[in-house]
């Protein structure tokens, strides 16, 4: 197992995008770990490997994010379908919604604005942004972004900062 991503949630619990190796099939799976302040264990939630065509693929758990209300968003990128899944967990690690976005791969980081608004970013010169319910809201693409590494939501709709290879 390894960690990709932590964030922090208002009651200081800590929260881990991790890739696991699932128990049954060996293959990876997308995995979110959140700890409490001591670090023991709260909660668990993996992603597990897609199925496609009754084919089997791994799921690599990349980024994670925390709105104010304490809800968790997964980022999971499926490389060999080219796709990547937002899954959004409430505070006590129950499924809310998980939206799968073809065309997609190599997604990086992952943030959410202060309206539950999450925006992700990769290496497929892509900023997209789904609403509060998991539908796509709008992708940009962008020739002028190479490769994006990082992304952060400013308040009040103000907009998206996004750190990439190009600048």
């Amino acid at each position: 197992a390894y960690g990709n991503s932590v964030a922090y949630d208002s009651e200081n619990n800590i929260l881990v995008a991790f890739t696991t190796q699932n128990e049954v099939t060996g293959l990876p799976q997308s995995t979110v770990i959140k700890f409490d302040p001591n670090g023991l264990i709260y909660w668990r939630k993996s992603v597990p490997a897609s199925n496609v065509n009754n084919i089997l693929l791994p799921s690599y758990g990349d980024s994670v994010a925390v709105d104010a209300n304490n809800n968790v968003y997964l980022l999971t990128n499926i490389p060999a379908d080219a796709s990547t899944l937002v899954t959004k967990f409430d505070y006590l690690g129950q499924n809310v919604w998980s939206t799968l976005i073809s065309d997609s791969k190599e997604s990086r980081d992952l943030t959410v604005d202060d309206e539950e608004f999450p925006y992700y970013v990769g290496g497929h010169n892509l900023i997209t942004g789904l609403d509060i319910t998991g539908e796509l809201y709008f992708t940009h693409y962008s020739s002028t972004i190479d490769k994006a590494y990082s992304v952060m939501a400013l308040p009040n709709r103000i907009g998206v900062y996004v750190g990439s290879d190009g600048g």
